[in-house]
């Protein structure tokens, strides 16, 4: 008797909840992008028999949040989210690498910008997301190498500045010194 009860109230619960996904995309309209994900969490909590329809739906979900991320150039957030609407439906895969390989076009893009203004910091943060989110890194590797001189040639260039102020300095010094003899 317990069995058959416990298989009537899941039934029903798999019942109930199927009608609200199916009016789901009514009901939610006015809802948030984070409130209809935990929306769609609880409802496979409530029938677990409904996780790939949920699992399809909060993918959708993730994906325009990472949008909304992207739009707003917050690459890595966009690309976390993207990556998490893979894990709930991996039939989403060919569309996000889509967006991914717009992202990485994007911080290419940028990264040259960086370089011509010498701005070799920030471009290298840039292109270690690049490393993080391409599987295509030899135009990575590439742009690594100009960094790096860049980088390179930066640090020998506060080096002489820091030694052409030490001298400077030691001069007046010393001059300062002559003269009070």
């Amino acid at each position: 008797a317990t069995k058959e009860l416990r298989y009537q109230i899941e039934s029903k619960k798999y019942i109930i909840a199927n009608q609200v996904l199916d009016d789901s995309n009514i009901r939610l309209q006015s809802y948030s992008i984070n409130e209809q994900i935990d929306f769609f969490e609880n409802l496979t909590n409530l029938s677990p028999r409904l996780k790939i329809e949920v699992n399809k739906k909060i993918s959708n979900l993730l994906m325009r949040k990472g949008d909304l991320y992207f739009e707003n150039k917050d690459y890595e957030e966009s690309f976390n989210l993207y990556f998490n609407a893979i894990e709930k439906d991996f039939e989403n895969k060919n569309l996000i690498d889509i967006k991914i390989n717009n992202m990485v076009t994007l911080l290419i893009n940028d990264i040259y910008n960086f370089l011509q203004n010498k701005e070799y910091v920030i471009a290298y943060e840039q292109l270690s997301l690049i490393k993080d989110i391409s599987r295509e890194n030899d135009v990575s590797l590439h742009l690594m190498e100009i960094i790096n001189k860049g980088l390179e040639n930066q640090k020998i260039s506060d080096i002489r500045n820091r030694v052409k102020t030490i001298l400077s300095i030691e001069k007046e010094f010393v001059a300062t010194f002559d003269s009070t003899k």
